[in-house]
């Protein structure tokens, strides 16, 4: 074979990957014991090189050295003209394998979704379609009543997907202020853009949680009314001669001669 892949996560065997995702404190729920969830495989940082690679045999990689489930949807592929066999090439070091698979995607209009613990690699519009629904909790986001339209527009104006309040087809988002959350249906990498979005927010308001200091009103009270003076009547500071200084204050040049001695 002489095309090559070369996929080294972060120079550790698939056994230490578990690893580096404990280290980096991902969530596992939903997964078996001791399995990285989808979620949290995408975070592993790898070098990645690969030069004229089969689009299908790059993938086969990817999964066998994640220990990732790939489902790539030749079907689908072949109706929007796509090959799955167009080779790709790819040179990045130290990335997560999100960014990896991004590039090599993204070249090929292509586009990728866990689901159901395993990665969906298919068309861009197909991938849109698969819709899911999700519970967020925003209470401390929305103190108000008002708070929550602004949320609402702030989700869809920061996102990529097609909304049915907005373009009357899409993702749909129902708040439910009983319970302080947002209930939202949309495809998986709209509900990342709504994650990043609103841990933006939560970090912002932290930011802005400063305590400030309780300013005392003023009244009439606290300020001295002066009469007016007129112009040419005001009173001049009296000049008085400054106090002598003693002559032992007074700073000696180092080329003066001291008192009692003559020259050499």
């Amino acid at each position: 074979m002489t095309s090559r892949v070369w996929g080294v996560l972060a120079i550790l065997a698939v056994g230490n990957c578990v690893g580096s995702v404990g280290r980096a404190e991902v969530e596992t729920a939903g997964t078996a014991a001791g399995t990285p969830s989808p979620e949290a495989v995408l975070l592993l940082r790898a070098d990645w090189d690969c030069d004229q690679t089969p689009l299908d045999e790059w993938l086969r990689f990817v999964s066998q050295r994640c220990r990732i489930p790939v489902f790539l949807a030749v079907e689908k592929l072949r109706d929007a003209g796509i090959d799955s066999t167009t080779p790709v090439s790819l040179e990045l070091g130290d990335v997560p394998l999100h960014v990896a698979l991004t590039h090599v995607l993204e070249s090929q209009d292509l586009d990728f979704a866990p689901e159901e613990g395993i990665f969906v690699v298919s068309t861009r519009e197909e991938l849109e379609l698969r819709l899911s629904t999700r519970v967020y909790p925003v209470q401390d986001l929305v103190p108000g009543e008002e708070d929550w339209s602004s949320l609402m527009m702030a989700i869809q104006d920061s996102t990529s997907a097609m909304w049915e309040q907005v373009d009357g087809e899409g993702g749909a988002m129902t708040p439910v202020p009983a319970t302080g959350s947002l209930v939202i249906r949309q495809n998986w990498k709209t509900h990342r853009q709504i994650r990043a979005l609103l841990t933006a927010l939560r970090r912002a308001a932290r930011l802005q949680d400063v305590p400030s200091i309780p300013a005392t009103p003023l009244g009439a009270d606290d300020f001295e009314i002066l009469p007016p003076v007129a112009l040419g009547q005001a009173e001049k500071p009296e000049l008085t001669k400054p106090a002598p200084v003693p002559a032992w204050r007074v700073p000696r040049r180092y080329d003066e001669q001291r008192p009692g001695r003559g020259k050499r």
